[in-house]
């Protein structure tokens, strides 16, 4: 998410998460990362986040997403 997409979602409500197990999302992939795909809802209602290629295309094919790419990379769960 960009600076101007984070104060949409303040002013509509939504709160940025501070806790300290919140998840790192690298910028670019490391290794043994996958990566985090963002998908936008064609009525405009909502940004949905998955690390599955399988739910990714799902979602476009049947739920009425467009694909908006790669927000950045997650390392899996269990690694360190």
């Amino acid at each position: 998410m960009n600076v101007s997409e984070i104060a949409a979602a303040e002013e509509n409500g939504y709160q940025v998460n501070n806790d300290p197990s919140t998840v790192y999302i690298y910028p670019t992939q490391v290794c043994g990362s996958v990566p985090v795909y963002r998908l936008y809802s064609s009525s405009g209602t909502d940004n949905f986040y998955t690390t599955s290629e399988s739910e990714r295309l799902d979602f476009i094919a049947n739920e009425g997403y467009a694909d908006v790419g790669i927000t950045g990379y997650v390392l899996p769960l269990g690694c360190s």
